[in-house]
């Protein structure tokens, strides 16, 4: 490890809009952001072709959608290959990639895992689907959950928690004016060149995922919003009554952003009760309401995940129709 002088990575910047950034900040009736509707694009299995996803996310684009959001996976183990595929695209190289496709919608990981990279090099590529992108990217993180993947790719999976924050750290370091210099616990470097900057300023919006006191206590020191996913309305309210209150002791100004991920499911009003997954899943009817409710929460964003395991990618295109066309005019 590199021995350098301790520097201070700057302290979290409020964005405007609650979190949304500069690209982002625009605004419904009332004053408050307009709900931004997303849609996950599945790139693994059966949907990982180039030019399946390439079309899913030109048709999201093309309805109306306001975000396309991406996992990430590297390098699951194999008795998890059932339940995740194995077969998935490096998410930032694709992401470069299809900015210069999709011209106006946003960009989104929905999350990317930070211990799956070293954050010197994380911040570069971010840095530079920014930049090409035009200032469309929201970063959604998170600590990662598969032991193997991570241990494979460098960091003790007891120690995520822990290399997740000093990566968000060594991130803002490297966004910040001038050289960078950091000393942590897992990395320490002196008098980089960290040139160019992203577009949005002073970063793009960092959202963190998913749920916990630890996840809650990094949304407030260092993200910009929580990105909780396939949460109920309690859990939501208890986590926003909690955020809240850690982010004043932060010191933190405007609101922190909400953007809620539903789980995988269908939508339809051929999607019996019983087969409901959460919220943003089920009937029409039943979506719209959780949409307004989500709204009156002060949701900024919302991602509904259509790529279920068992799903085709003209299944996936069929659902963002009927959404575009049932449910987007009834929420905006």
């Amino acid at each position: 490890m590199i021995q350098c002088r301790r520097a201070q990575a700057p302290r979290c910047q409020d964005h405007l809009a609650h979190g949304l950034g500069v690209r982002y900040a625009v605004s419904a009736p009332g004053g408050r952001p307009r709900v931004k509707i997303g849609v996950a694009v599945p790139y693994y299995e059966q949907y990982a072709d180039y030019g399946t996803v390439l079309s899913i996310a030109a048709q999201a684009e093309e309805l109306g959608f306001d975000v396309v959001w991406f996992a990430d996976h590297v390098a699951l183990p194999g008795y998890d290959v059932p339940r995740m595929g194995g077969r998935w695209f490096e998410v930032l190289t694709l992401m470069s990639n299809l900015a210069a496709h999709v011209k106006t919608i946003g960009l989104g990981t929905d999350v990317l895992v930070l211990p799956h990279r070293n954050p010197i090099l994380s911040a570069k590529m971010l840095t530079t689907l920014d930049i090409v992108s035009a200032g469309r990217l929201i970063i959604g993180v998170g600590g990662g959950y598969v032991p193997e993947e991570i241990e494979a790719l460098g960091t003790p999976y007891r120690e995520r928690g822990a290399f997740t924050d000093e990566c968000l750290r060594v991130w803002k370091e490297l966004w910040g004016p001038g050289n960078a210099n950091f000393q942590g616990r897992f990395l320490s470097f002196s008098d980089i060149t960290a040139d160019p900057k992203p577009v949005q300023q002073p970063h793009p919006p960092i959202w963190v995922g998913n749920r916990g006191p630890r996840v809650l206590r990094r949304v407030a020191e260092l993200g910009d919003g929580w990105h909780p996913v396939g949460l109920t309305f309690e859990e939501l309210e208890d986590g926003l009554s909690k955020l809240r209150a850690l982010w004043r002791e932060n010191g933190r100004s405007v609101e922190p952003a909400l953007c809620f991920s539903g789980l995988y499911g269908s939508v339809g009003d051929d999607a019996a009760p019983e087969k409901r997954k959460g919220l943003l899943t089920g009937s029409v009817s039943q979506v719209i309401e959780d949409l307004e409710r989500l709204k009156a929460m002060g949701c900024v964003s919302v991602i509904f995940r259509l790529g279920i395991q068992e799903g085709t990618p003209e299944r996936v295109s069929q659902q963002m129709k009927l959404i575009a066309e049932r449910i987007l005019p009834k929420v905006r």
